[in-house]
């Protein structure tokens, strides 16, 4: 059995709630990644904290925390990026992140 074939894979059926649920955290991870893509560039120095990345993500893109950390960890995976992963120590002086 070729469990990539179409014929082998079971359909879910969900609520309209649940589907729009998921609908809205998968539009909220998307938009997230792109964000953070500008961020998170070949050869380029991280700037700014996790913490302070998360708190612009949500106040800018309106998203839950739970989107931002899918989409910080998939870009990782993405852009191998394992370096952003580690912990930063905290900035000193505030820039912006817009």
């Amino acid at each position: 059995m070729n469990i990539n074939h179409p014929s082998s894979v079971t359909m879910v059926r969900l609520s309209p709630r649940a589907l729009a649920l998921y609908l809205k955290a998968t539009e909220e991870r998307d938009s997230c990644r792109l964000w953070l893509s500008k961020f998170m560039l070949p050869y380029q120095r991280r700037a700014f904290t996790k913490k302070e990345l998360k708190e612009a993500a949500i106040a800018q893109l309106g998203i839950s925390k739970n989107s931002f950390e899918h989409a910080w960890y998939m870009l990782i995976e993405e852009t191998q990026r394992f370096d952003w992963s580690e912990s930063l120590p905290r900035s000193k002086s505030k820039q912006d992140i817009n």
